[in-house]
C-alpha cells in the first residue's frame, strides 16, 4: 500500500469515527423514535463501512463494522442486533476473496455500485439455517429454475431482522430445474414433469415491491421489539435471472455461506456488548451516588474488586474480537478452505464465551443496582431481557458446546 492509499484509508477511518461519534450525539440529544434513528444512520456511512472493504482492509473494515455496532448497543440492542444482519452479509459479500475477471467478482462491484447510489439496507434470511439443514428439502425456500434463466420461489424463512426498513432482502434456496424424459415436451404441464434439485442457489430480492413476497407478524415483543423479526413467505416469487447471485460451482456458494457463518458469529455479538458496557456504567454511576456511612460505594475496596473483576471479563472478550480482526488480515482465495477450517471453531468458541459474559455482566449490574433495576421502566431491565438473545442466535450455544465437546473428546481418543 503506498503513502496516498495509507493517506485515504486514514481519511475514511476518520469519517466512520466522526460518524460513530455524531450518532451517539444525535442520539443524546435527540433522544429519536425508531424510524427517525434509521432515517439518521442511512444519510450516515455508518450501514455501508462494509463496502469500503477494499480500502480499509478486510481487518479494519470488520473492526470499525463492530465499533459501530457495539456503539450503537450502548442505546439501543435490540435495534443493533436488526443492523447487524447489514453489517455482517454486506461484509461477507464486499470481503469474499474471489478470482480477477470472475462473474462473481462483477457482482460484487456491480452490487456495491447499487447499494451505494441507492442507500439501501440489507436484510438476510437465515443462511446459517441454510448452510447446516440444507438436505432437508422440506426447510428450505424452493426455487425452480425457468427456461428464461429466471427463478419461482415458494417457501417460507422464518427469521428476518430489520425487515420493515430493509430494502433488499438475500436469501438462499435449492435451486431445481426441469428433468424431462424422452416422451415429455415442452408444452407440457409442470406438474407432468419431475424436478430436480441442481444445488446452492444465491439470491435477492427487493422488499418492498415485489409480487408473492410478504411478512408475518413480528416474532418477538417487549425487549426485542426494536430488531423487527419476521417471518418471510414467498408464493411464486419470480425473480429475473439478474437476480440471482452467479457463482462458477457450488463450492463456491457454500464458501459464501461459510464465511458468512464465521463473520456473523463475532459481529452479531457487538450490540450484547454494548448492551453489556451500558449495564456496567450504570451500575458504576449507582456506585459512585449511593453512600454508605458517608462514602460512596464505589470508594470501597469490596466495589473496587468487583468492578475490578468486571473489566477484566469485558477486556477478555474486546481481545477475542481483536484476535479475529488480526485473523482477516491472511484471508484470502487461494486458501480460503484452510482458513474457514481453522477460524471456525474459534470464533464459536468466541461467540459462546462473549454471550455468556455479556450475561454475566449484566446480572452483575443488575444485583449491584438491587430491586430497582427490576423496574420495567429501568434501562437494566430491558438490557437483561435483551442478553438472552446473544446465546441463541446461530449457532446457538448448545450446538456449540456440542460440536467443540465432541471434538475434543475425539482427539483425545486418537491420541
Amino acid at each position: 500500500m503506498n503513502d496516498k492509499q495509507l493517506e485515504q484509508q486514514a481519511e475514511q477511518q476518520t469519517e466512520i469515527k466522526q460518524a460513530i461519534t455524531a450518532m451517539e450525539q444525535f442520539i443524546r440529544e435527540q433522544q429519536p423514535s425508531r424510524k427517525d434513528l434509521l432515517k439518521h444512520l442511512r444519510e450516515s456511512p455508518l450501514p455501508f463501512i462494509p463496502w469500503y472493504c477494499e480500502q480499509l482492509g478486510p481487518a479494519q473494515c470488520f473492526a470499525l463494522c463492530f465499533e459501530f455496532l457495539q456503539a450503537l448497543g450502548r442505546y439501543n440492542v435490540a435495534l443493533a442486533v436488526g443492523l447487524s444482519m447489514n453489517q455482517y452479509m454486506a461484509f461477507s459479500i464486499a470481503c469474499l476473496p474471489v478470482a480477477p475477471g470472475s462473474a462473481l467478482a462483477g457482482l460484487k462491484q456491480q452490487f456495491k455500485s447499487m447499494v451505494l447510489e441507492q442507500r439501501w439496507i440489507l436484510a438476510v434470511s437465515s443462511f446459517d439455517d441454510f448452510l447446516r439443514h440444507q438436505q432437508q428439502a422440506k426447510a428450505q425456500v424452493q426455487c425452480r429454475l425457468q427456461e428464461d434463466g429466471s427463478v419461482i420461489c415458494d417457501g417460507l424463512k422464518n427469521f428476518q431482522s430489520n425487515i420493515t426498513e430493509a430494502d433488499v432482502l438475500l436469501f438462499s434456496g435449492l435451486l431445481r430445474t426441469k428433468k424431462l424424459t424422452k416422451e415429455q415436451t415442452k408444452q407440457q404441464t409442470e406438474q407432468d414433469g419431475q424436478w430436480q434439485d441442481v444445488g446452492t442457489g444465491l439470491f435477492y430480492a427487493f422488499l418492498k415491491d415485489t409480487p408473492g413476497l410478504s411478512t408475518g407478524e413480528p416474532v418477538y415483543s417487549g425487549a426485542m421489539t426494536d430488531a423487527d423479526t419476521r417471518t418471510l413467505h414467498f408464493d411464486k416469487v419470480h425473480l429475473p435471472k439478474a437476480q440471482m447471485v452467479p457463482v462458477a460451482s457450488e463450492q463456491e456458494a457454500l464458501g459464501l455461506h461459510a464465511l458468512t457463518r464465521v463473520v456473523f458469529a463475532v459481529m452479531a455479538m457487538a450490540p450484547y456488548m454494548g448492551g453489556a458496557q451500558r449495564a456496567l456504567t450504570l451500575a458504576g454511576q449507582f456506585a459512585h451516588k449511593v453512600h454508605v456511612q458517608d462514602q460512596p460505594l464505589a470508594t470501597l475496596d469490596g466495589t473496587v474488586l468487583d468492578f475490578g473483576r468486571q473489566n477484566i471479563r469485558f477486556t477478555v472478550c474486546e481481545g477475542l474480537v481483536e484476535r479475529f480482526c488480526q485473523a482477516l488480515q491472511t484471508l484470502n482465495g487461494s486458501e480460503m478452505g484452510e482458513w474457514l477450517a481453522e477460524q471456525e471453531p474459534k470464533v464459536l468458541a468466541t461467540k459462546q464465551h462473549i454471550s455468556a459474559e455479556c450475561e454475566a455482566l449484566v446480572s452483575f449490574a443488575r444485583k449491584f443496582i438491587g430491586t430497582r433495576a427490576m423496574l420495567a421502566e429501568h434501562e437494566i431491565s430491558q438490557i437483561s431481557q435483551q442478553v438472552l438473545f446473544a446465546a441463541l442466535h446461530p449457532p446457538v450455544n448448545a450446538v456449540i458446546e456440542r460440536e467443540l465437546g465432541q471434538s475434543l473428546l475425539a482427539a483425545i481418543k486418537d491420541s
